[in-house]
């Protein structure tokens, strides 16, 4: 006897080719979803590496240039295991006139000087350096004293008038403007405090609690340790645990290895710029 046919002249499936064909279509889909979770592991590691990268940016970066212009003791000076106070430079001047009030001054700098932030560093005739406070800024008195201003794009110098508080040296040569700030890493992220006011966010929450900063001493015989002095040059020491991002399979694991690094605190120093 032949087969038995419906209606449209197919013969039906049989139970066991149904299994096969289920059997086949759960290996290809479990094979299609395992790549899915491969790929978004790998993206996921790849984003999580490159934050990582970032926060190491960062804090090199920053308290690179933050440091490299200021002297270790007089500058800046570590604060605890795991900040930085300092003097963070702005800006700086030089004298075009003085009318016994104002100055008018040729100024170049990070951004405008401010009078509710803003302190200045007097340099006098005999090298040194004296604090005073910036009481005042706004239009120079005497513009024209000043003569050609340098360009150079967005650090070109700007005419101003200047009026300060303080104990001014005779013949004064040099205007340094600064922000009292304190770089940390605290609380999961690398944060920066300018004055006393809240402490901001630079990086993502990657700082493990065991990354510190430390004052040493570099290039000199006596080795490590201390501000520097006669031993050497005063310099600061980073050590940076970072974190797994959350997310990562729901794990925060500092790596093996922490990164460290020396940034110099000397402005002649080889990782340092000369002072204007």
């Amino acid at each position: 006897m032949s087969p038995r046919r419906d209606s449209g002249g197919r013969a039906g499936h049989t139970l066991p080719e149904l299994a096969v064909a289920l059997l086949l279509a759960g290996i290809v889909g479990a094979a299609v979803l395992g790549l899915l979770i491969s790929s978004t592991q790998a993206v996921r590691q790849l984003v999580a590496r490159s934050d990582q990268a970032e926060v190491r940016r960062t804090v090199s970066a920053l308290l690179h240039e933050e440091l490299s212009v200021g002297v270790a003791g007089r500058d800046w000076r570590v604060d605890g295991e795991r900040a930085v106070r300092l003097r963070a430079f702005r800006g700086y001047a030089r004298i075009c006139s003085d009318d016994g009030a104002t100055l008018t001054v040729a100024w170049r700098g990070q951004r405008l000087p401010d009078p509710t932030r803003d302190s200045v560093l007097v340099l006098a005739a005999d090298g040194r350096w004296h604090a005073v406070d910036l009481a005042w800024e706004g239009a120079p008195p005497e513009p024209a004293r000043c003569g050609h201003l340098a360009e150079e794009g967005i650090f070109s110098e700007r005419a101003g008038g200047w009026r300060l508080s303080g104990a001014m040296p005779e013949a004064p040569l040099l205007l340094r403007t600064f922000e009292q700030g304190r770089y940390s890493l605290e609380d999961g992220a690398f944060r920066y405090r300018q004055g006393t006011g809240g402490r901001q966010p630079l990086t993502p929450e990657l700082v493990a609690a065991a990354s510190r900063l430390s004052a040493v001493s570099v290039g000199g015989e006596g080795g490590r340790g201390g501000l520097g002095g006669p031993a050497g040059q005063g310099a600061l020491e980073v050590e940076l645990h970072l974190l797994v991002p959350q997310g990562m399979g729901g794990i925060r694991v500092p790596p093996a290895y922490p990164d460290r690094w020396i940034v110099r605190g000397d402005p002649a120093g080889p990782q340092g710029r000369p002072w204007p």
